[in-house]
């Protein structure tokens, strides 16, 4: 009989995964994402031991969490343009260690004003994660198989999240918040060095990609012989004709906002991460006011919808993948779209429920739908973008993506307060109940309005297929003349 797992273990062979080389390459990818996602559960799970130990009410904990995913909004722009330009492996082994120690010094901090500007240092180094992982996984893995990996790479962001929360929370109640903070430290000076030795520093455009068992003895990359073959054509007014090196600042955004697929890509992300961020801050009060749920049993519901999540982001990797290798240009599109827009309907049936028992499993695979396209997207993005942009192009997008995140919380929480003030709302059962301070008013109905977005996101990608293949072959032929280019200045200078 099959498990839960299955799926994973298949998409883990089917990546190639099982070559020595490559897997210590994924594992260590994967374990970035998953510290930077602990590090956001620990501050959840520590929220009530702040409170008490440092004096302060709920706003200043929502301050302590958005004011890294704000600080690190700000700091990708910059670090992606690092990215294009030093190597990335040091980068990022370097911009761990300084994780390492603001997270130690978190944990010394005497008062409220101290925890926040650890946290602004924390934030300022996590932004260069998305461009720096981007741009390596570009570089190291082929193009036909980039969705398989990042679905593995999101995994991670998954795991660490889940770790954050679970597992700093038991810390916190027998030691302190403290040691929450201490504890997270540890491995992350064990990762920045296991970067550094461990992590091999691509060539750039490709040349050193580790080659996919199966794959061999493909000498034309699946995507350039897709466009190929079915005649598109690239957009000769967006092909980039000068150096992207020596590309002022306003001039990159000006040419990765020109790339009309690459903003509906970065818009619909974001769409999908806002709803998920909301999700992630308000899902255990909703649980505990909708269905009567203690707080243990709240959790656990919640780490139900975790495992559908993991095999989700896993699976979508797969499926577009698979798809695009049967000769199917925008698949990593299609399989996105399609994963938005089923979330949208699977989650509508369990928030009118009232039965835990029944809604559960529809929660499951509402939550599997929803992380379906974080892996087609992240690799959709890098197909659109010319390879010497990668690290801007995912500045960008990373920097959008974290601003929806952090502003999810705050219009959940406006939007639920508004609708809660109206008397409350509770399919079936009356209203939450006279407490205002379970926080759990109006937000059946908040999660319900909040599920346009989803669709949103769901219509712009189906939208983005029209242009993804014409910006692919525009992606390419700005290689090629980027490649051109700087061969003949080679001649020149030999």
């Amino acid at each position: 009989m099959g498990t839960l797992a299955d799926p994973i273990r298949a998409a883990w062979r089917a990546a190639g995964a099982g070559v020595p080389g490559r897997r210590r390459v994924i594992v260590l990818l994967a374990a970035v994402l998953a510290l930077d996602s602990a590090d956001l559960g620990t501050v959840g799970a520590v929220a009530a031991d702040l409170e008490r130990s440092l004096h302060i009410g709920d706003l200043e904990v929502g301050v302590l969490a958005s004011v890294v995913s704000l600080t690190a909004a700000i700091a990708t722009l910059p670090v992606g343009w690092l990215t294009d330009r030093v190597p990335r492996v040091p980068l990022l082994a370097g911009s761990i260690a300084l994780w390492s120690v603001a997270s130690f010094v978190s944990g010394l901090s005497a008062s409220y004003l101290m925890l926040v500007l650890t946290r602004l240092a924390l934030g300022a180094v996590q932004a260069t994660s998305g461009p720096t992982l981007a741009s390596l996984t570009g570089d190291l893995f082929r193009v036909r198989e980039r969705s398989r990996i990042f679905g593995f790479i999101h995994a991670g962001e998954l795991v660490g999240g889940a770790f954050g929360f679970l597992v700093s929370g038991e810390i916190a109640a027998f030691l302190s918040w403290r040691w929450a903070f201490w504890a997270l430290s540890v491995p992350g000076f064990a990762l920045a060095v296991a970067l550094w030795r461990g992590l091999p520093e691509p060539s750039r455009g490709g040349s050193g990609r580790f080659r996919h068992p199966e794959h061999d003895r493909e000498d034309e990359e699946l995507v350039q012989k897709l466009v190929r073959e079915q005649g598109v054509q690239p957009d000769e007014e967006r092909v980039l004709r000068e150096d992207p090196d020596r590309l002022p600042v306003r001039a990159t955004v000006r040419h990765l906002f020109r790339l009309r697929t690459n903003l509906l890509l970065i818009a619909s992300f974001a769409l999908g991460y806002f709803f998920l961020g909301g999700a992630r801050t308000f899902g255990v009060i909703f649980f505990r006011g909708h269905y009567h749920l203690g707080q243990a049993t709240a959790t656990g519901a919640s780490a139900v919808l975790g495992v559908g999540a993991l095999i989700g982001v896993v699976l979508g990797g797969r499926v577009a993948d698979r798809r695009l290798g049967e000769g199917r240009l925008a698949a990593r599109v299609t399989v996105s779209a399609v994963g938005y827009l089923a979330a949208a309907a699977l989650f509508v049936a369990p928030i009118l429920l009232t039965q835990i028992a029944f809604a559960l499993p529809l929660y499951v695979l509402a939550a599997g739908a929803l992380t379906l396209p974080s892996a087609p997207l992240d690799a959709a993005i890098l197909d659109v973008i010319p390879g010497p942009l990668w690290g801007r192009g995912e500045g960008l997008q990373t920097a959008l993506r974290t601003v929806a995140m952090a502003l999810a919380p705050v219009l959940f929480g406006f939007l639920a307060d508004a609708l809660g003030s109206t008397g409350g709302h509770s399919f079936g059962q009356g209203t939450y109940g006279s407490n205002r301070a379970s926080g759990a008013q109006g937000l059946d109905l908040t999660f319900l309005v909040m599920l346009v977005a989803l669709v949103v996101a769901g219509v712009l990608l189906l939208r983005a297929r029209r242009t993804y293949g014409r910006d692919v072959a525009t992606s390419l032929a700005t290689e090629a003349a980027v490649a051109s280019r700087r061969g003949e200045g080679a001649s020149r200078a030999a």
